[in-house]
């Protein structure tokens, strides 16, 4: 691995946080952990070939025009997008919570579309963003239709899962048998506590594609403990699950 590569690459990523606002020399340095001088030089590298910005000229960069020319090609995935979108349009309207599809690429969970509850539709500016793996259930989805091996990298990367984000999963082992228990599951439901009196309660269910997973779709919702249970009624369920299955079926034809 090219080490300089990969500096600039965490350097791109932390200014595609916050595409439409400048970030200091010094915020970038600490997010990135690279010393300062060595930071400098590579946005200033940036710069020059159009992938970071310095125009107000006060140590402060946003991304440049050439980091959106490589997206000139459209969303990432965007099949699977346009297979998915309309029917998640119609889950989140249905239910009136915050649908997403994730996919999972180099041992990473994505969200390359999502609606959220308050009618926020990303549905042509080709935001993709990226997203805990451990703690939710399309992230667990994700990984139960992994290889062993891929399993393992992955492992590997993250180390163990944290306790609060998912219990009991305290070596590799322990991680296998969890996600084939997952994978039996007609859905996956996962609560995550945001503060004392607020938790995240999400549900996620596998997409196939010729009997393969290609994503994961979920429904996520807040609720004030201890009613978690109560998130999701029984009518939101059913169009969950419904979702799930046609989109399966529009992807066999796709």
């Amino acid at each position: 691995m090219i080490k300089s590569v990969q500096k600039a690459l965490n350097i791109l990523k932390v200014l595609s946080d916050t595409p439409f606002e400048y970030v200091s020399l010094k915020d970038i340095s600490k997010k990135t952990k690279i010393e300062k001088s060595t930071c400098h030089h590579l946005l200033e590298t940036l710069c020059a070939e159009g992938f970071a910005q310095n125009t107000a000229g006060n140590g402060k960069y946003i991304l440049g025009p050439d980091s959106y020319l490589l997206t000139r090609f459209g969303k990432y995935n965007e099949t699977l997008i346009s297979v998915c979108h309309p029917l998640l349009t119609f889950l989140a309207r249905k239910t009136q919570k915050t649908v997403l599809l994730a996919v999972l690429a180099n041992n990473q969970k994505f969200i390359i579309d999502k609606i959220d509850s308050n009618e926020n539709i990303f549905s042509h500016n080709a935001q993709i963003f990226t997203d805990d793996i451990y703690r939710t259930a399309t992230g667990r989805i994700l990984m139960s239709h992994m290889t062993r091996d891929e399993v393992f990298k992955l492992f590997q990367k993250y180390g163990t899962p944290k306790n609060e984000d998912w219990e009991g999963i305290d070596s590799f082992s322990a991680l296998c048998s969890a996600l084939k228990a997952v994978k039996k599951q007609q859905y996956v439901k996962t609560v995550s506590q945001i503060s004392a009196n607020l938790s995240h309660v999400g549900l996620g269910k596998a997409i196939l594609k010729d009997g393969k997973c290609v994503g994961a779709i979920g429904i996520a919702c807040s609720a004030a403990p201890p009613h978690n249970s109560d998130c999701f009624s029984a009518t939101d369920l059913n169009f969950f699950l419904r979702t799930a299955a046609e989109i399966n079926r529009r992807l066999k034809f796709s």
